[in-house]
This record gives C-alpha cells, sequence and structure tokens, in this order.
C-alpha cells in the first residue's frame, strides 16, 4: 500500500504493516492508493486492481438524504461508503485482476462509465463527480478530513463484484476480450480453422536474448509472450519450461516487486493453438522491445551507447578547442564566432 502525505503527491511512502497507518490518522493530508503497484506509484507499474473509487462532492447533509436514493435504486450498489468531509467516496470491490495490458482498456471504460453513471444523475440532485483515473489517491479512510472530521467507513455491501457483472450492468462491450475468461479473442475469421506454426526458430531466441531490457511492468506479458513464440517456433515444452524458469529467476533477482511462481503456469497458457495467430507487432507491443536499427545493424541499446559516446566525445574536443583559442588570446565573442556556439557555452567551457 502506498500512502501520499499532501494533495499535491510530492511525498510518497510505501506501507507494508497495517499498524504503520497510526501516524496518518492524525493528519489532514493524508492519501491512499487503493490499487497495487510493482515498486512505485506509475500507470505503468499497476500491477492488480480491485477497486473502483468514485469521489462524489457538495453532498451536505440535506442533500444526503436524496443521494442515498440514488444508492438504493441503484442495482450495482457500491461495497463501502467513506465520508470525505464535504463529500463522500463511493467504493466499489472486484475480485482482483492483473492489469495486463490487455486487461486495462476495459478497466479504464469500466472506471469511467461508474463516474459518469453518477455524474448523469448529478444534475437533478447537485453534487458533483470528479473524473479521476485508477491510479488517483484518495482520502485515507480514518484520517481527518479538511473540516477536521473523521472520515470514516461505511459497509453497504459485503461480496465483491465480478468484473463481468460490473461491465454487463454498465452495457460495456469488448469485442477484443472475452469478459470470462480474459484471453484473447480473434476479432474475425472462422474459429474451426486450424492454423499452423510457422515462425522461425530465431525469432523465439531474439525474444530469449532480450531478457534484460525488459521493463518491470511487462514481465507478466514477456512470459506470456515466450510461451506463444515457443509453440509458433514448435519449440519442445520441457525446453520452453526451463526458459520461462530462467526468465523468473532472473525478474526475481533484478527486481524489488517479486513475481510468483504460478505465473509461469499462467504463461504456459500461451503455450496453445488458440494463439498461433498472434502477429509479430502485437508482441513487440506487449513487451515493450525494439527491433534492431536498421543503418547500423545493431541492437537498440547498442546504438543509445555509441551515439552518447559520440555525443560526449564531440563536446570534449569542442572544450579543447576552446582552451587551445583562449590561450592565444581569443575573446569570448570571437571564439564563439569560430566554433558557432553561444558565448554562453564558450564561458561554460572556460570556468
Amino acid at each position: 500500500m502506498f500512502v501520499v502525505l499532501e494533495k499535491s503527491a510530492t511525498k510518497i511512502q510505501k506501507v507494508d504493516n497495517i499498524d504503520d497507518l497510526w501516524p496518518f490518522f492524525n493528519r489532514s493530508d493524508a492519501y491512499m492508493f487503493y490499487n497495487s503497484y510493482f515498486s512505485y506509484v506509475k500507470q505503468e507499474l499497476l500491477k492488480t486492481v480491485e477497486w473502483f473509487v468514485i469521489d462524489v462532492d457538495y453532498v451536505r447533509s440535506k442533500a444526503l438524504k436524496s443521494f442515498m436514493k440514488v444508492i438504493n435504486n441503484t442495482r450495482c450498489k457500491p461495497n463501502y461508503i467513506l465520508n470525505s468531509g464535504s463529500g463522500v467516496h463511493l467504493i466499489y470491490l472486484i475480485e482482483p485482476i492483473e492489469a495486463y495490458n490487455k486487461n486495462k482498456k476495459l478497466l479504464k471504460d469500466i472506471n469511467i462509465a461508474l463516474q459518469t453513471f453518477y455524474k448523469v444523475r448529478s444534475e437533478k440532485y447537485n453534487y458533483k463527480i470528479d473524473m479521476h483515473s485508477i491510479t488517483h489517491a484518495y482520502r485515507l479512510p480514518g484520517s481527518l478530513t479538511k473540516l477536521g472530521q473523521v472520515s470514516r467507513l461505511y459497509l453497504v455491501k459485503n461480496n465483491r463484484y465480478k468484473l463481468e457483472e460490473l461491465a454487463n450492468w454498465l452495457n460495456i462491450k469488448n469485442a477484443k476480450y472475452d469478459l470470462k475468461k480474459s484471453k484473447f479473442n480473434p476479432k474475425s475469421g472462422n474459429s474451426n480453422i486450424l492454423y499452423k506454426p510457422n515462425a522461425r526458430a530465431g525469432f523465439f531466441w531474439w525474444l530469449v536474448n532480450q531478457m534484460e531490457f525488459v521493463g518491470v511492468g511487462h514481465r507478466y506479458l514477456y512470459l506470456f509472450s515466450l510461451a506463444i513464440a515457443g509453440y509458433k517456433v514448435n519449440l519442445n515444452k520441457e525446453t520452453l519450461y526451463e526458459e520461462l524458469l530462467k526468465a523468473f529467476r532472473f525478474f526475481n533477482t533484478r527486481d524489488r516487486g517479486k513475481l510468483e511462481r504460478n505465473e509461469i503456469d499462467k504463461a504456459l497458457e500461451g503455450y496453445s493453438q488458440r494463439f498461433v495467430r498472434v502477429r509479430w507487432e502485437t508482441i513487440k507491443e506487449w513487451t515493450g522491445l525494439r527491433e534492431s536499427v536498421k543503418r547500423v545493424g545493431l541492437p537498440m541499446h547498442l546504438h543509445i551507447k555509441k551515439m552518447v559516446l559520440a555525443k560526449v566525445l564531440k563536446k570534449e574536443a569542442r572544450k579543447e578547442r576552446t582552451l587551445k583559442l583562449k590561450e592565444k588570446g581569443y575573446k569570448v565573442k570571437d571564439i564563439a564566432k569560430i566554433l558557432s556556439l553561444s558565448e554562453k557555452t564558450i564561458r561554460r567551457y572556460l570556468k
């Protein structure tokens, strides 16, 4: 859990134990991120989603009764209501779902649709809905509000919602992904046709060699893509399992946020005829990897190192020439004209 002090989100602290929250309860500037992240609070590092929060402002005591009627007439009621001072937070609790790239669009659509559902009804009762993303920080339950009150959490519904239950209620249809299984489904084509694996072996081994360049937020889909590539090149399943295990150990050694062992079993679901038509462009998007630079024939990371080194050497050569011209008695203005640089740069070189 990450707790942020000050609304500007400049001071973020990670809290692993619920007992460590006590110092924040007597503060009015304590906020929290409901969903979990890998190593830091960032959209790309979102790990698991199990909360949707709607921020409702200007729900005064007079408007509270009419607002509760809106909630009572709602088919899917929020699990909790939090008193936030001049308003309330409606909290929906769902069964945890991994924030894979393939799920992010659906999660975003549900979050927007939930907030829009209450926003449409706000015009009648004069309260305001603040539209926020899933990664927004909300007031910490038990902390003080701006009015000096304790923000209390009230239970409305005990059971968690399933993601497809909320999606059906909000009339959200996702043609690309099956809501029940959250797995890839082709948009078109006859599902009875069987396609043979048709990729070259080098495709798989190139993906293996790019392991160290995979970001923290792409690790899950990298393992899944590795299994898909293994099937596309007709790789033995035992060999694939060994490579997945190597990648699993590498990521857990390199990164602070650890992967669980069952992620290997989830990744092996990609070793199936069902995913044989996944294209190379899709795997690049999932893993965040890029191809080699065509002109120099180098991998991207080596090309970048080469360009940075060339830039540093060029800068050192300019400095050296600036010093030589200064020793010969040239003025700053004259040196700047000779080297086609600004006078400010020349003065910085001469310091």
